[in-house]
């Protein structure tokens, strides 16, 4: 009875002192834990709401780590830097947009101000090229009295004096942008005119990659056109569209 109470005494003594030991490596592993990772998980988090709060250029700690604190580091990262690109888009698209506005603002003031119709066209195409970057030529064409060809009637630069000159005219539905714009009493646009089966170039504007033409019309009478060209192939959004279309409606009125 004695050995074995003795025996059962040491068991039991062991059984403590592995379980005490047990449970201080255990709080010892937990420190070490927190000491390596809630810190850093702490530095994301305030990075993070920093973004959140607007602050795009808040840069996110512990990037550089291989483990997966630095991945799920870089993936915040890299959302930041997504955000902060969309932002920077949008703030270009409406300051370009508000742009476009005023100028057509002060566009159609002037068309309806001026009271002299060739002075009134030519100051209006020589606006829209000084106030639009991505346009290099403007002008406008007005139906003849045979209501069969559209006539230039305004043109930009030294092109469009020669053009103005001999008296550039284009059918009533001819395979031209022109032509088709006032048979058809719609917009026509030719993203590349590379690749496109309406443009018809021009001798005098060879430079020309994309053309849009806007229908004058007055109720449902169409009186001309305004056509704008660019040296850049899809040039033409549908924000800038939708301005050269408000703007043409103005001119067609005055």
């Amino acid at each position: 009875a004695e050995p074995l109470a003795a025996a059962s005494e040491l068991f039991n003594a062991r059984n403590f002192v592995v379980l005490l030991g047990g449970a201080v490596i255990a709080v010892m592993v937990a420190g070490l834990i927190h000491l390596m990772l809630i810190p850093a998980l702490n530095r994301i988090r305030r990075a993070t709401e920093a973004v959140s709060a607007g602050h795009l250029d808040a840069l996110i700690p512990e990037t550089g780590r291989g483990d997966e604190i630095g991945r799920l580091a870089e993936s915040v990262d890299a959302l930041r830097l997504s955000y902060e690109s969309r932002v920077d888009m949008l703030e270009t698209r409406v300051a370009t947009r508000t742009r476009d506005i005023e100028a057509t603002q002060d566009i159609t003031r002037y068309a309806a101000s001026e009271r002299d119709l060739e002075q009134m066209l030519s100051r209006v195409v020589d606006l829209i090229v000084e106030r639009f970057d991505g346009i290099y030529h403007a002008q406008i064409f007005l139906l003849d009295d045979d209501q069969t060809s559209a006539v230039v009637r305004a043109s930009t630069g030294e092109v469009g004096k020669q053009l103005l000159q001999r008296g550039h005219r284009l059918v009533v539905g001819s395979v031209s942008v022109i032509g088709q714009v006032v048979e058809q009493g719609r917009l026509i646009l030719a993203r590349d005119t590379s690749t496109s089966q309406v443009h018809r170039r021009n001798e005098f504007l060879p430079e020309t990659r994309a053309e849009l033409a806007i229908p004058l019309k007055v109720g449902d009478e169409v009186i001309g056109a305004l056509d704008v060209q660019s040296k850049q192939s899809e040039v033409f959004n549908d924000d800038l569209i939708a301005v050269l279309q408000s703007m043409a409606e103005q001119i067609a009125i005055a």
